[in-house]
């Protein structure tokens, strides 16, 4: 009876409610550039990103507290984890040449994203 409830109702809502609604919500703030967790105490105007310097441009977000805690305990580890907004996730990325779809559009070479190189294919230590 649980399983045929969980199906009608549909897996990704009975999860968010079980980690969300039922558990631990937290409320924080989200560097809108870089996606890090921001720094920030609104009663004392205390609001900054350590990753890209951001100090104005933040998203108020609810995460489990769970969620919380691995991205700190990753942190301390030097792996960094983003989260996305839905503004961050609805801009074009730039492409090297600088226009939307730029020279890929155009027929001519594949453009990378900026600060991304693409890899050399092959050139293992090995032969063919």
């Amino acid at each position: 009876m649980e399983r045929d409830c969980v199906a009608a109702h549909g897996i990704a809502e009975f999860t968010k409610e079980r980690f969300m609604e039922c558990s631990d919500a937290f409320p924080c703030n989200v560097c809108r550039d870089c996606g890090l967790l921001a720094i920030t105490n609104p009663a004392t105007g205390v609001w900054l990103c350590r990753g890209c310097g951001n100090t104005t441009n933040f998203s108020n977000v609810q995460i489990p507290y769970a969620s919380k805690l691995l991205i700190q305990e990753l942190e301390t580890m030097c792996i960094s984890s983003r989260i996305l907004t839905q503004g961050k996730l609805l801009r074009k990325p730039m492409l090297t040449d600088g226009a939307p779809g730029g020279a890929f559009a155009a027929g001519g070479a594949v453009p990378t994203l900026k600060g991304f190189a693409p890899k050399a294919a092959g050139g293992g230590a090995g032969g063919p």
